[in-house]
């Protein structure tokens, strides 16, 4: 089971090309939660923004499936900036998509013998 979103670069150039006067900014956590300037707005926006979207997405899986006791691991390039802003309960792996196609590998090898 799965759900692919868009992540935060995706989200940051879709904000920043559709506008005409909102600055360019780093992928990084703002200095508060509500921003006092575009940068910090922007920033926060984007991090607690996907925190909060995968906290829900989690809890509405956990609600569907009747069950508080499932595995959920964040995973892509920016998952450590965002995972310490996530309430549910997760594992964090950055790796998990080369583990992968690694996995998929050695089967596509073994066959192949």
């Amino acid at each position: 089971m799965a759900i692919i979103a868009p992540g935060l670069t995706t989200s940051k150039n879709a904000l920043i090309s559709r506008t005409s006067l909102l600055p360019q900014v780093e992928l990084e956590l703002p200095t508060k939660l509500i921003g006092t300037n575009s940068t910090d707005s922007i920033k926060s926006g984007l991090i607690f923004g996907h925190a909060g979207m995968i906290d829900g997405i989690v809890r509405r899986i956990k609600n569907q499936i009747g069950s508080e006791n499932i595995p959920v691991v964040i995973t892509g390039g920016h998952a450590k900036l965002i995972y310490p802003h996530c309430s549910e309960k997760m594992d964090i792996d950055e790796t998990l998509i080369i583990k992968g196609l690694l996995l998929v590998y050695k089967r596509n090898i073994s066959k192949s013998r």
